[in-house]
């Protein structure tokens, strides 16, 4: 029922508050407490996307993600995890950023900007920033994107699994979000854009700008709570899964441990991603 009521949205332009039809995860399965990494911010790993070029261990004149942040690089962590280390994006992919990936895999205008045929939006917000996350993401159409651009550049991106996303989110403690357990709007607002924090309609800019910049949780990631639900990769049950939250979703909808479920080729407003670089 929950699968249909979204797509149905999805036809009539309507965006659900919450995006997908799943219920939490059920314990332990996925519970934090079962997914560990090192503690403390990686080293910081790029990539030029136009050429596929990556760099790794970054100096640290480009150590702050946030103010090197441009449309044709993208920023990754190490994540050091008991199966070895993984370096994941420190930030949701841009609307500049998934435009630039697209183009360079060869991508027409429904791969560059799939945000463009979201509605309404008088209920999504009109501003439009090239820094705000990339929306109207499935599963499908990342998948194919990356096939194509690893074909023509040689470099190999992905996006994370169920627990490397929840190792980045918790490190392996148990706390309900990645800055711990603080629930009141004045903490919230300096990590998470949700329903009782935003200013506006629609997403905010990956990080944000200058007073409403928000802080990263230990290990260098910005945004796991909220803005946009992101993406994780299909496990062997062959689920598209959500984490995170959105702007539209009030802050315990945001918490990371439950998942949400989505249609695998169905586009929704509140669905972006966050990639993992292989081998930089």
């Amino acid at each position: 029922m929950n699968r249909l009521i979204l797509s149905l949205a999805i036809v009539l332009g309507v965006v659900l508050t919450g995006c997908g039809g799943g219920d939490a995860d059920p314990a332990p399965a996925d519970s934090p407490e079962t997914v560990t990494s090192s503690t403390g911010a990686g080293s910081l790993s790029s990539l030029d996307i136009a050429s596929g070029a990556a760099r790794s261990d970054l100096d640290g004149a480009v150590d702050d993600p946030l103010a090197n942040l441009s449309n044709g690089t993208l920023c990754f962590r190490r994540l050091d995890l008991p199966s070895g280390p993984i370096f994941l994006a420190c930030c949701e992919i841009t609307r500049g950023q998934w435009s630039a990936l697209a183009a360079a895999a060869g991508g027409g205008p429904s791969w560059r900007e799939p945000w463009a045929d979201m509605q309404p939006p008088e209920f999504l917000g009109v501003r439009t920033d090239e820094a705000m996350p990339a929306s109207g993401l499935t599963a499908q159409l990342v998948r194919s994107v990356l096939a194509d651009y690893r074909t023509a550049t040689g470099a190999r991106l992905r996006l994370p699994s169920d627990e490397e996303w929840l190792a980045a989110c918790f490190g392996g403690g148990g706390a309900t979000y990645s800055w711990g357990e603080q629930e009141a709007s004045e903490s919230v607002r300096g990590f998470a854009v949700v329903a009782e924090t935003r200013t506006s309609a629609g997403p905010d800019v990956v990080g944000g700008r200058g007073a409403t910049r928000r802080g990263s949780n230990p290990r260098g990631f910005y945004d796991l709570h909220g803005n946009v639900w992101e993406l994780t990769a299909p496990g062997a049950d062959g689920v598209a899964r959500l984490r995170g939250g959105s702007w539209a979703d009030n802050l315990r909808a945001s918490r990371a441990s439950p998942s949400q479920w989505t249609e695998e080729a169905v586009p929704h407003a509140l669905i972006g991603a966050r990639l993992v670089l292989e081998s930089p």
